[in-house]
This record gives structure tokens, C-alpha cells and sequence, in this order.
């Protein structure tokens, strides 16, 4: 091999690994979700608050929340 295509071997296997090592990093990064607006007349809503999904419902004023 010449050391120019040597040089860029060595380079492309530098770029795959950083390509790596962010997708890893990024995988282990929970996803953020925004709170949903409220629901009225007793109907269930869906709440991400953090990355775990949570199900509420307002039942004649008693809150009800499953996790």
C-alpha cells in the first residue's frame, strides 16, 4: 500500500469509530417528552413525563394515576 491510501484507511476506521461511540452514547440518553394538555369529563390522558409514558385520568375531581 502507498501511505497515502494507508493514511486514508486509517482515517475512515477514526471516523467509524467516533460514528460508534456517539450512536452508543446517544442510545443510552433517555428521551425527553413535553406534559400533554389536561383532558376534562373523566376521559384518560397520556403524560410523558421523562421517558416513561404515565396514564391519568379525572374522575368527578379524584385523580386516578397508574404508573
Amino acid at each position: 500500500m502507498t501511505m497515502s491510501l494507508c493514511s486514508a484507511y486509517s482515517e475512515t476506521e477514526d471516523l467509524i469509530r467516533r460514528d460508534q461511540a456517539e450512536i452508543s452514547l446517544a442510545a443510552r440518553s433517555q428521551v425527553q417528552y413535553p406534559p400533554q394538555p389536561e383532558v376534562e369529563f373523566g376521559f384518560p390522558q397520556t403524560c410523558y413525563c421523562g421517558a416513561q409514558p404515565l396514564l391519568a385520568v379525572n374522575d368527578q375531581g379524584k385523580s386516578k394515576m397508574l404508573l
